[in-house]
């Protein structure tokens, strides 16, 4: 929401329990988007693809039980579709 407008980001629903810290990885890789010149709908578009590719790429660790972590930096990803 920009004050004018809402844009709903989506992207297809990943199985995964590996989704801890999604939300704040999102806000800052949004921010480092604005902070490298984007504007708002490009940094958040960014950071939602972002997101997307590190929950992608953990969605098969089993890493002891509860929420496990985003594949931030890409370990296990394969190219994105």
């Amino acid at each position: 929401m920009d004050g004018t407008r809402c844009t709903e980001l989506r992207a297809p629903r990943i199985d995964s329990a590996n989704v801890h810290g999604a939300g704040c990885s999102f806000a800052s890789a949004g921010a480092a988007g604005l902070a490298q010149g984007l504007d708002l709908d490009e940094a958040l578009r960014a950071a939602k693809a972002f997101v997307h590719r590190a929950i992608a790429g953990s969605a098969r660790w089993r890493l002891g039980a509860g929420h496990g972590p985003l594949d931030h930096l890409g370990f296990d990803q394969e190219e994105p579709t």
